[in-house]
């Protein structure tokens, strides 16, 4: 009744899949982006409503934390992308259905791996867009480390 596919629906019912290993690094991604969305407006707001400064003074600080944020998810969707390997042209050839089917399974894990990271990424680098467009010419004013320096940059130039 169960014959040889029950094994590989026990692998996929007990093994860790890619997109779920994601889904568990990120439980609360739409959360996490919210507050990103959140963060970053009032970091943009605070240029006109914010007499004192006191917001001023940790942009630095904010920004550094969603460009080391945005670093690392960014190195994770590196990583799971290297987790799928196209089929080579022999193993379509051969149209080895077992070796086929794995590497489409893999392919589909990393696709919805991918769309949960970027739920977070996406929410980071708009952020950091809204506060870079927003502050423009004053970023210089604001002292960074050199990589967060270069990453700030690399958004300057993009918009």
């Amino acid at each position: 009744m169960w014959g040889s596919g029950s094994a590989r629906w026990h692998e996929w019912l007990t093994g860790d899949r890619i997109n779920k290993v994601a889904e568990m690094c990120l439980p609360n991604r739409e959360l996490n982006a919210l507050i990103v969305q959140v963060l970053a407006g009032l970091v943009c707001a605070s240029l006109a409503e914010d007499r004192y400064g006191v917001v001023q003074r940790d942009i630095p600080r904010i920004i550094e934390a969603l460009l080391s944020f945005l670093s690392a998810l960014e190195e994770y969707e590196v990583e799971v992308s290297n987790l799928y390997v196209p089929p080579t042209p022999e193993e379509v050839t051969q149209n080895d259905s077992k070796i086929l089917e794995e590497k489409e399974r893999t392919r589909v894990e990393v696709a919805r791996a991918t769309e949960v990271i970027g739920v977070v990424s996406d929410a980071l680098k708009s952020g950091v867009a809204d506060i870079v467009r927003t502050f423009g010419d004053k970023l210089v004013a604001f002292k960074v480390p050199p990589r967060i320096a270069k990453k700030i940059q690399s958004f300057v130039d993009y918009i």
